[in-house]
């Protein structure tokens, strides 16, 4: 068997700290876990642009201040205007059963301009999604025929397509009429060899309350939240606390978060971290903490489910913004509506409490990975030729 993988992430892009990029690497490991091809080929953006397509998405760059709708249209259009020539000849120069990995519905689009001529060959393909809404971001007018476009090439390839959660296992069935929708939420633990679970030690110190907030970029709106919260705790939190920012980029608007807080009592102490790149020393990282904040306003991203699981098998408790609140519910969230009603959650609750609430999140958590672990592994052994 062959594996031919396509993302529509550049080269770049592939070794971000992302959500996305955990949920891509842990499935397309796992998938070659249980298919074991004798042959795998790679491709990533780099390798199959064009000259259309880098202008198109040039100019989506220059128009992202000036009209950022027009920007949007244009960074998804883009690729359509892939060159999968690459795709094509490694198909047609292999004796082997192939099966196409597709990650996100950007690279199902990226597979219209060859699609009649992959479907003259008998192929299988996966489409790994990452989540539904994020991935649809086309319900303007200008952006619903790519919206059928995407659909259909789904309808007609037919793939086994690799959900976040039952709500996305319902549309992708409703909307694009598929067969083989496997549900595997955003857990993804320190693992062995076999995608068995390695349990970390838990090591809290309740004497003092520890909040973590894992956001690879922070813009303006995120550090005002944050001071908001910042002084909001100051006031009214009877607790000693550490509040940790594990982030990819050191902006500005972090040396704002830290000049504020120079500025605050000892009671409050704001600790600024580079992103773990090493899974198992990311968890155990994390499992320091009593409360992980996710995104603090806005509208639903995809990304901060798979934060919110990793704050899970971690024993921290989520606190999501209640747009945010999306794939299987944990036991124990602190969902809010805004700043205020965040910080009267947690003055409600003790250091203890919260590490006992994340010690029955964690349990919840391994217990829905095995489930569907070895469902996946199922339906994956049956792809035969």
């Amino acid at each position: 068997m062959q594996v031919i993988f396509v993302t529509w992430r550049n080269k770049r892009r592939m070794f971000e700290f992302s959500g996305g990029n955990t949920r891509t690497s842990f499935l397309y490991n796992l998938i070659k876990y249980v298919l074991k091809p004798e042959n795998i080929v790679e491709y990533n953006l780099d390798d199959l642009e064009t000259l259309t397509s880098r202008g198109i998405a040039g100019l989506a760059r220059l128009l992202n201040t000036l009209s950022p709708s027009m920007s949007i249209f244009l960074r998804e259009v883009r690729f359509q205007y892939i060159n999968c020539n690459k795709i094509i000849r490694c198909v047609q120069s292999s004796d082997k059963d192939i099966v196409i990995i597709l990650d996100h519905i950007r690279s199902v689009i990226m597979m219209s301009k060859c699609l009649e001529d992959l479907l003259r060959y008998r192929l299988k393909f996966i489409h790994i999604s990452h989540d539904y809404s994020g991935e649809f971001p086309y319900t303007t007018r200008m952006l619903s025929p790519l919206n059928k476009k995407a659909l259909n090439i789904l309808s007609k390839i037919n793939p086994i397509t690799i959900v976040v959660s039952l709500r996305d296992k319902i549309l992708y069935e409703e909307n694009a009429k598929l067969s083989k929708v496997i549900v595997f939420p955003n857990i993804y633990p320190p693992v062995n060899e076999a995608f068995k679970p390695i349990r970390l030690p838990i090591s809290k110190n309740n004497d003092e309350l520890k909040i973590v907030i894992v956001k690879p970029i922070i813009d303006k709106k995120y550090a005002e939240n944050i001071i908001k919260i910042v002084k909001m705790l100051q006031k009214y939190s009877e607790y000693s606390i550490t509040i940790e920012i594990i982030t990819s980029l050191k902006n500005s608007y972090i040396n704002n978060i830290v000049n504020i807080n120079k500025k605050t009592s000892e009671k409050i102490k704001i600790k600024i971290s580079d992103n773990i790149p090493d899974r198992i020393e990311y968890i155990k990282h994390l499992s320091q903490n009593h409360l992980g904040l996710i995104e603090l306003y806005g509208d639903r991203s995809s990304g901060s489910n798979v934060r919110k699981y990793d704050y899970a098998i971690a024993s921290v408790v989520p606190a999501p913004y209640h747009l945010n609140v999306q794939g299987e519910s944990l036991p124990h969230e602190l969902a809010f509506l805004d700043i205020p009603d965040l910080i009267s959650k947690i003055i409600q609750l003790t250091p203890n409490e919260l590490h006992k609430y994340g010690i029955e999140n964690m349990i919840y958590a391994y217990q829905l990975y095995e489930k569907h672990l070895n469902n996946i592994i199922n339906e994956l052994s049956k792809i035969k030729y």
